[in-house]
């Protein structure tokens, strides 16, 4: 309902004349009535968008095709975007971005030693801004921050020209088509041999969960547990799976549907910011929530809250199949167990073993705990601090383990 990437698309359709349609998905599982209304639902009416908008068990996918077919019939010619702009088209945005920063580089006679890229995440801003610091602190050297999707961060350091030096946050397997392209393959990129243990599943607050005896997953499909998270009076319990476009939120609509949640529980897809809302509310309410959750994150320092066990992970029992992949992804997946345990860990081009050797030893000793990033995340996030002012803080307040990333 309030995505930035639909408001930004019609404010650009707008400017160049073009019509356009956006497609939403509701349950936000925010009741307020102003919030359909406000924000970017009404910059979208303002910038004379078409908005529809389906239920979560509508596929979205699928309507979107629809949708293109009749403008077609109608003489139109219609150009779908996919959501988030997570596409190849998208990710030339962000090439271009580093075509232009580095034209303004050599326009200045500024020389960048290393460039490090950081996402919307706030443990990825954490981590890029952490490495970026002990570069320029203890190195002596000089650091830009550019945006960026996987595809191009890769390609950038694969090119080694300096334009994308590090990807500061690898999740493997998630990953695993780009370190096998560039680092099995290629043998353009080096991946840290110090990775970090990133887990994912389903939390709760802990003052519900203990007051309830909720500790798995199948005691969210309890009807006494469902009816205390029903906010809406829809007779089913709220879970906030994930934010719109997240390849994670398909495999947790699939889990919530195999874990046979789906008669007791209603799958939220929202923006992130709506369930940090929405678990702060729950909890000053006493009320029953549940969300996606993992780790490294900031939630773990924001709120008390407990991860539900799950079906130990068994790669037979899950077979997960894209949106991207295949129109009826939700009827060929299948997924009753929990996700493996995930290593996360930086990446960086190997042509800085050349251009900066001391850039590149240090990334190779670059370790940190998943307990590191979340507090990273929480001071940023959480207490709205400079990503830039946490990590030269913490540089200066953990000289040894610095010391130890540099050799000395």
């Amino acid at each position: 309902m309030q995505s930035n990437h639909a408001r930004q698309t019609a404010a650009a359709a707008a400017k160049l004349g073009l019509g356009c349609h956006i497609l939403l998905e509701e349950g936000s599982g925010v009741a307020e009535p102003h919030y359909a209304l406000s924000g970017n639902a009404l910059l979208n009416r303002l910038h004379g968008a078409c908005v529809s908008k389906f239920a979560q068990s509508v596929d979205i996918s699928a309507e979107i095709a629809c949708l293109a077919n009749q403008l077609t019939q109608d003489e139109k010619t219609p150009y779908i975007i996919p959501t988030g702009g997570s596409d190849c088209v998208g990710a030339l945005g962000y090439l271009n971005c580093a075509r232009e920063l580095a034209e303004q580089a050599a326009n200045f006679g500024l020389e960048i030693d290393a460039l490090v890229h950081a996402t919307d995440s706030a443990g990825t801003q954490a981590i890029a801004h952490l490495l970026g610091a002990v570069v320029e602190m203890r190195i002596g050297g000089t650091v830009e921050y550019v945006p960026g999707n996987n595809a191009t961060i890769f390609q950038g350091m694969d090119q080694g020209k300096g334009d994308i030096d590090v990807h500061p946050d690898v999740w493997l397997p998630n990953q695993e088509s780009f370190t096998k392209k560039y680092v099995d393959g290629a043998g353009s990129v080096t991946l840290s041999s110090n990775p970090y243990e990133g887990n994912q599943g389903f939390c709760v607050s802990s003052a519900f969960a203990e007051a309830n005896d909720i500790t798995d997953i199948a005691d969210l499909g309890r009807p006494d547990v469902a009816a205390l998270m029903d906010s809406d009076g829809n007779g089913k319990g709220e879970m906030w799976i994930g934010a719109p476009g997240w390849a994670s939120a398909n495999v947790n609509e699939v889990k919530t549907r195999d874990y046979g949640l789906l008669d007791f529980i209603e799958p939220i897809r929202t923006e992130e910011s709506v369930k940090t809302a929405r678990i702060k509310d729950s909890i000053a309410k006493s009320e029953g929530y549940a969300f996606y959750c993992y780790k490294p994150h900031a939630v773990w320092f924001m709120f008390d809250v407990k991860m539900l066990s799950e079906p130990t992970y068994d790669p037979a029992k899950y077979v997960m199949v894209q949106p991207s992949d295949d129109a009826d992804w939700y009827e060929k997946s299948s997924v009753a167990t929990k996700d493996a345990l995930k290593k996360v860990q930086i990446a960086w081009s190997n042509s800085l073993e050349s251009r900066s050797p001391a850039i590149a030893e240090f990334f190779g000793r670059f370790a940190l705990t998943a307990d590191d990033v979340s507090n990273f995340a929480f001071e940023i996030s959480g207490n709205g601090r400079d990503p830039a002012e946490v990590a030269r803080e913490w540089v200066e307040a953990n000289p040894d383990r610095v010391d130890a990333w540099l050799g000395l």
